[in-house]
């Protein structure tokens, strides 16, 4: 059995205009954020973190640091990968599709729309809590498969979400 985790970036600021997209940096609430989403990944008692993959994008990065130190995993487990940053879904799959089998629990770093088409995708139940995939919010999901090359529509055993109001 795989387990994925995925997370949306933290709140990021748009405050200053000469940065672009892919360089904007977290604001004072998701730099709050993503350590206490970690500290709440870290209680939840999830197997161990095998791999963090992220959008190389300054704001995903920077959650997925936080997020990697608050459940002590090692900074060498980050990859980034560029796909990520304004994936489609059938990107995403693929993405997944590819992840090394030695890997049982990879956490993927991204944006929206994708992170959030692909939570409906594995679990067709994702409700969001109303809210959506807001940032920094986390899908944590079994998935009933034994491969990553396996992975498809309606395979998450399990899913649960949860985002920083939750908390």
């Amino acid at each position: 059995m795989k387990h994925l985790t995925l997370i949306r970036h933290a709140k990021s600021s748009w405050s200053d205009v000469s940065r672009g997209d892919f360089d904007r940096p977290l604001n004072a609430r998701g730099l709050r954020d993503a350590p206490r989403m970690g500290a709440y990944l870290k209680k939840a008692k999830l197997p161990p973190v095998d791999r963090i993959v992220s959008s190389p994008a300054l704001r995903a990065r920077t959650t997925a640091e936080l997020i990697a130190a608050a459940l002590d995993v090692p900074n060498d487990s980050i990859v980034l990968e560029r796909e990520i940053y304004a994936a489609s879904l059938a990107a995403l799959f693929t993405l997944v599709q590819g992840l090394n089998e030695a890997n049982m629990h990879v956490v993927l770093v991204g944006h929206n729309p994708g992170f959030e088409q692909l939570a409906y995708a594995l679990d067709p139940d994702f409700e969001g809590d109303g809210e959506k995939f807001p940032t920094c919010g986390v899908a944590q999901m079994e998935l009933g498969i034994d491969t990553w090359s396996e992975i498809g529509e309606a395979c998450a055993a399990k899913c649960q979400f949860v985002y920083p109001k939750l908390l």
